[in-house]
């Protein structure tokens, strides 16, 4: 599983660089001015880049994006992978939209929203490989909606990948076969002075200031400004760390798994 770190500034992107995974979300909402001189020029330093539309984004900020300005943006790039303009709360908008970017020559990642009807799911599941879900930050009944969707995923394109807009809980993550997950968790520290440490398997939520002061490291007049790359270097780190141990879980439950399905063959 892929662990990708949305970003919306280069004080975001840049301490990416210094990972061994390079793995970004950018929404396109915030490919503009200098993000967007930034990230012509910085690139080719990534392993993987994901380009959101930023449809939530321009919808919860009144603005508007059509599909010939993102067309356009996308062409002028050198982004090769990329989602849906979806329709905030239009399940059928969304999949004409997919559709209307398939006739522009485009292969956007179809977005499917968790809470909407299974069809359209099967309908992206016909015609592509690569499928992401959303809808899944503060869902109620999450692991009912995801046994749902993989389940169809099974029967109809099993090998097809799965990201998970949003999604990093490990609890929820390791019980799935995502292919990949993205998350902008990671700025609660600069924003909320608030961090996560992964500790024994879990996160453990951590003053920011307490942590660091621990180690001779103390934040003028409790501001994080000046710091940003280093907190924000180390908590995506800790992240790292959580997208090993899940990954190591997933590999472990898989071989026992396989284990048990050859005791009960042979």
């Amino acid at each position: 599983m892929k662990l990708f770190f949305a970003c919306c500034s280069k004080d975001d992107f840049e301490p990416v660089e210094s990972l061994p995974e390079k793995n970004v979300l950018l929404s396109f909402f915030y490919y503009k001015g200098a993000v967007k001189r930034y990230i012509d020029t910085h690139w080719p330093l990534y392993d993987n880049i994901l380009i959101d539309s930023g449809a939530f984004s321009f919808h919860n900020s009144g603005k508007h994006i059509s599909l010939d300005e993102y067309e356009k943006g996308l062409k002028e790039s050198n982004f090769k992978n990329y989602f849906n303009l979806d329709v905030i709360g239009d399940a059928e908008g969304s999949y004409q939209s997919y559709l209307n970017m398939l006739d522009l020559d485009l292969n956007p990642i179809p977005v499917f929203h968790a809470d909407t009807d299974i069809n359209y799911l099967r309908k992206y599941l016909d015609q592509t490989d690569f499928i992401s879900i959303g809808n899944l930050v503060g869902n109620n009944n999450i692991e009912s909606n995801l046994n749902n969707i993989f389940n169809e995923i099974e029967k109809i394109n099993p090998k097809a990948k799965v990201h998970g807009l949003g999604l990093t809980k490990p609890d929820i993550i390791k019980h799935y076969p995502f292919y990949s997950v993205d998350s902008s968790s990671y700025c609660a520290i600069t924003k909320f002075a608030r961090s996560a440490r992964w500790v024994k398997n879990n996160f453990k939520a951590t003053n920011t200031f307490e942590y660091f002061e621990n180690y001779g490291i103390r934040f003028n007049d409790k501001s994080t400004g000046g710091f940003r790359f280093l907190l924000h270097y180390w908590q995506m780190n800790q992240y790292l760390q959580m997208i090993n141990y899940v990954n190591e879980y997933r590999a472990n439950k898989t071989q026992k798994d396989n284990y048990l399905l050859q005791q009960t063959l042979f």
